[in-house]
């Protein structure tokens, strides 16, 4: 695999990370209205036709069409056109505000921000939007992507300069909640429409939506697998097996836990296909929830026409693979040790389907057909351990330990984890201040979409 920035096997972390940190996460969840087919369809015949209007400013028809094609590109989860109508609203409303209140960003500190975040795909700002071109997204449509997440942080630090303070009960309940919380486990049925490179992704998103619309007006999930679905499930209607529901990538399990039972998703764009999926049940177990599930897996490139079953009759358990792979360069079997939380969605959705030892071939890599294993899960209770100390460096005073607080965790894990929890109570706190600041001015706003 090259290191292009659409491979979602090594990039599908750092988009959450860097997208959380220019827009603190600070974004209400409000849904858009999205036009017609038929006004659509006019609004294409003029790309600078106004899309929509908020207090007088115009997003064009070209703007969300961009942004739509950015999010696609970043793989991120949810329909890519309504998440740009919603974005761009969200981006002229901090303008607005940042302007009202005197606030600029600097050319340099725009620059920076699009450096830091091509460098978490381990790009250069000239590679990451070389990369994005390719996707028919136009370099400005990075920047201003950036300039609005910067603005927007800049505001909401001169809105609320004051670092909202946790106290310590408030620590020691949320520990609490965390370590007695119940695991949650979840029913669904999914639908794939293939997506391969050269494809017509707009298209392929409104057949999708055109299947969740019949399915809402009368017909069936299960009838509709059946017959548009490409993953080998669709046989019977998509139906999946009972499974944890923090073993699904975050932002998966984030958007099916908000579904009523019956309901089916928003469309989701991953890099080979596009999803449906139905929530059908959710059931809580007893026993504490984990705090991270972390899993090992490995990805055999199977050539075209390579014997799948053969493969299958001489692996056993990951380590079989190798045997297999041996010879056929280094970039045909990867290992891969990674938090669910950080998979690359098309891989933590079929990895969530599996048992240890077991594997899937519905995913696809250009012409090369991915035999995918589960080797390991582990449920992590605590936080990662802190990095140990380098020897190089002069040692440090010891002070004397203050006595531990009783949190119900194992010894030696109190003070990670309590640091940990206090930063995320904080930003957390942070970010809902910030999110009800944009409800306010989305509230006081007049937003026209044409």
């Amino acid at each position: 695999m090259g290191k292009g920035m659409i491979d979602t096997r090594a990039n599908g972390a750092w988009l959450r990370t860097v997208v959380s940190a220019l827009m603190l996460a600070a974004v209400g969840g409000v849904p858009v209205p999205l036009l017609t087919a038929s006004a659509a369809q006019a609004q294409d015949d003029n790309p600078f036709a106004a899309r929509v209007t908020v207090d007088g400013a115009v997003i064009t028809q070209f703007e969300v069409q961009q942004r739509a094609l950015f999010l696609r590109a970043l793989r991120l989860p949810g329909d890519p056109e309504a998440e740009a109508l919603r974005a761009l609203i969200e981006d002229r409303l901090g303008a607005q505000a940042a302007k009202a209140a005197g606030i600029t960003v600097a050319a340099e500190d725009v620059v920076a921000g699009m450096t830091e975040f091509a460098a978490r795909a381990n790009l250069s700002p000239e590679e990451f939007t070389t990369a994005l071109a390719d996707e028919g997204v136009a370099p400005e449509t990075f920047r201003d992507f950036v300039t609005a997440g910067l603005l927007w942080r800049a505001v909401v630090r001169a809105k609320f300069p004051i670092a909202p303070t946790v106290s310590a009960s408030q620590v020691d309940r949320a520990i609490a909640g965390t370590v007695s919380q119940p695991l949650i486990r979840i029913l669904m049925s999914e639908l794939f429409l293939p997506l391969q490179p050269g494809d017509d992704a707009a298209a392929i998103l409104d057949e999708a939506r055109k299947i969740k619309a019949e399915i809402e007006n009368g017909g069936t999930f299960s009838a509709a697998a059946q017959q548009y679905s490409a993953a080998p499930t669709g046989q019977n209607g998509g139906r999946l097996d009972w499974m944890d529901l923090t073993n699904l990538p975050g932002p998966v399990a984030e958007k099916l836990i908000k579904l009523a039972p019956g309901r089916v998703s928003e469309p989701f764009v991953l890099p080979n296909a596009v999803a449906l999926f139905q929530l059908n049940d959710l059931s809580e177990e007893q026993g504490p929830a984990p705090a991270a599930v972390q899993v090992d897996y490995a990805e055999y490139l199977l050539a075209p026409g390579q014997d799948v079953a053969a493969v299958r009759a001489q692996v056993d358990r990951c380590g079989d693979l190798n045997l297999v792979a041996r010879g056929q360069g280094a970039e045909r079997l990867t290992l891969t040790k990674a938090m669910t939380s950080a998979l690359p969605q098309d891989v933590g959705i079929e990895l969530a389907k599996l048992d240890v030892n077991e594997a899937s071939t519905a995913l696809r890599r250009g012409e090369w057909t991915v035999f995918l294993m589960l080797c390991q899960r582990q449920a992590l209770a605590e936080a990662p351990p802190p990095p140990e100390a380098d020897p190089a460096a002069p040692e440090a005073a010891t002070p004397e330990p203050a006595p531990a607080e009783d949190d119900g965790l194992p010894e030696g894990m109190i003070a990670p984890v309590r640091a940990a929890v206090q930063d995320q109570l904080g930003n957390k706190r942070l970010e809902q201040l910030a999110a009800g600041y944009m409800e306010e001015l989305r509230s006081e706003a007049r937003i026209e979409i044409k």
